[in-house]
Order: structure tokens, then sequence, then C-alpha cells
């Protein structure tokens, strides 16, 4: 199987870190980005098997972000981070193209289980 190329953005620079030590450790190529500007420039000139979206990037909604990520790239599962349980919230994502909606704290067995189902797809 080839390896498979995820794309974590957080402008949580430790949420980050976790993410891609994680994902490594179960065999796929990372790369991060803190930014939803940069990101945006990514997404353009790489191409990802899936991705990994903060809703909140600082002063910038995920959900635009999601948004813009699938026209570029609309085959690509992206699958929503947030601190923020809200139910509205996720459903709003799944509406837009968002293939999971997953709460921080991580529970690392579920994160995976969605990572693998996304990449499966």
């Amino acid at each position: 199987m080839n390896t498979k190329q995820v794309f974590v953005v957080d402008d949580d620079e430790a949420v980050r870190d976790l993410l891609q030590m994680f994902l490594e450790e179960n065999g796929c190529k990372v790369l991060t980005e803190g930014s939803a500007e940069k990101a945006m420039a990514v997404v353009r000139h790489e191409s990802f098997d899936l991705i990994l979206l903060d809703i909140m990037l600082g002063d910038f909604n995920g959900i635009e972000l999601l948004k813009n990520f699938k026209k570029i790239s609309p085959q690509v599962p992206v699958i929503m981070i947030t601190g923020n349980n809200d139910v509205a919230l996720a459903e709003k994502c799944l509406s837009e193209g968002a293939t999971d909606y997953i709460s921080k704290p991580f529970d690392l067995e579920y994160l995976r289980d969605s990572v693998l189902i996304s990449l499966l797809s």
C-alpha cells in the first residue's frame, strides 16, 4: 500500500505536533500548517489523501476553509477537529462536505478509525 499523504491544519502547534506524531506512527506522511492563508496555498499546489482541519484557526472560520478545499479537491476527505462539542456545528461541517467531526481532546482510537475509514473510502 502506498504511503498516504495527510495535511493537518491547526493553529495550535501542540495539536499539530500530536497529530503529526500519531499519524506518522500509523504509517502516514504528514504535512502541517498553522494558518488558513498558507494552508490554501499548500492545497493549491500539493495533493493529499486526507485533510484534518481545525474549525477555529485564530480569527478564521475553518468551515469557510473546508468549502474552499472542497472546490479545489472535492475528492479529498476532510475531517474537522475542534474543541467545541456543538452538535449544530458538527452537522454544518458534515453538510459542507466533511467526512467526520472529532472533538478535542482526541479519543486516539476513534481518530485512528476515522482516519483509516476516510483513507479507504
